[in-house]
């Protein structure tokens, strides 16, 4: 699969009402052997800014999640990854904060409208773009 695929594939998995988190995880789910169900339930708590408290967006969490995949289970080069990945996501974004990236308050409470169609533009937009810096980040690392 190539990367634009991988990229569209996430994007296709948010669009069909799977979280941010579940859509980034399962777009990578082959690369690690681990089946597409498998890999969105095991991303289902990082949703919505972990768990839908609005903190660290839960697309930049999956890419911590494959990073731990990818390199765990020594700690190090996985804390090592999840700098550059972290530090990538915020010079596009210049935040992890799922709250700050919506332009709305943390809360449980249920999405209005106007957050709903904003998650649908901007999630949308973060998924593709944490897809992308985590397939270019795997393919930095095969150089």
């Amino acid at each position: 699969m190539t990367n634009e695929e991988r990229i569209e594939k996430a994007g296709n998995y948010m669009q069909s009402g799977y979280n941010c988190a579940q859509a980034v995880t399962a777009a990578f789910a082959d690369v690690y052997g681990i089946d597409e169900d498998f890999a969105i339930r095991l991303a289902t708590g990082f949703g919505g800014g972990i768990g839908c408290m609005r903190e660290t967006c839960g697309a930049a969490c999956s890419m911590f999640l494959l990073a731990g995949l990818e390199d765990g289970p020594d700690k190090k080069p996985v804390y090592d990854d999840i700098k550059i990945l972290a530090d990538k996501f915020k010079e596009m974004y210049g935040t992890l904060n799922c709250a700050e990236l919506l332009g709305m308050k943390p809360s449980f409470t249920e999405l209005t409208n106007k957050q709903i169609e904003n998650r649908k533009k901007n999630c949308v937009q973060k998924v593709e773009d944490c897809a992308k810096i985590y397939a270019e980040f795997l393919k930095s690392k095969k150089q």
